[in-house]
């Protein structure tokens, strides 16, 4: 499954939210980095 996420402006930026089952799969937390990359759907 792949979670339909929504860009939401803070301030002058605008941020992701993304649902604590995606954190989960991720095994990242609030204060991690991550990497955003293109990928070809399958």
């Amino acid at each position: 499954m792949i979670p339909e996420l929504k860009l939401r402006k803070i301030g002058n930026s605008a941020v992701l939210v993304l649902p604590k089952e995606a954190l989960a799969h991720m095994k990242a937390g609030e204060g991690d980095t991550v990497t955003v990359t293109d990928a070809a759907e399958v």
